[in-house]
């Protein structure tokens, strides 16, 4: 976590998912063609956390682990350019300078619990981040979600 942040209220210690479990948990529609997707790219396991920043910010942290970088770069890419996809030219997206594959990708639209979000997008080695910022009916700022891939970024290149 991010130095004074904290665990979301019953959010409980990190998770580790399966290839079976992650595609459960953020694929429910796609399953099979996400299944035939990450096994080509050598899928290992996946990691999910949630924390608080600020009052009602929300993020949302899966690290995705693949045999080799190019699996970590691979789905990395292909999530962010889906992701660019979907704004269907309403929201911005744009590179994060010292990420390999980095990307944020924001909505405008509000979800269903009144939030906007924005996705960002890296890898670390053979370690895809993909990042949800949560923050009620205003965009969370480019320059405070950009910081928190960066610093995931440098934690995982340290482990390294």
């Amino acid at each position: 976590m991010p130095p004074g942040a904290a665990r979301v209220p019953g959010a409980g210690a990190p998770k580790v998912y399966s290839l079976g479990a992650f595609l459960k948990e953020l694929y429910a529609n796609d399953i099979s063609g996400e299944s035939d997707y990450l096994t080509a790219r050598c899928f290992q396991v996946a990691a999910n956390t949630e924390w608080r920043v600020s009052p009602g910010t929300l993020v949302s942290i899966w690290l995705l682990q693949f045999a080799g970088p190019a699996g970590a770069q691979s789905y990395a890419l292909g999530q962010a350019q889906i992701n660019i996809g979907l704004l269907d030219g309403h929201g911005r997206y744009a590179s994060v300078s010292g990420i390999p594959a980095g990307r944020i990708v924001q909505t405008p639209q509000l979800d269903k619990f009144g939030n906007r979000f924005a996705r960002m997008f890296g890898y670390s080695g053979n370690v895809a981040i993909l990042l949800h910022v949560f923050r009620p009916a205003y965009l969370p700022s480019e320059a405070s979600a950009e910081r928190i891939l960066r610093e995931q970024a440098r934690r995982l290149a340290q482990l390294r």
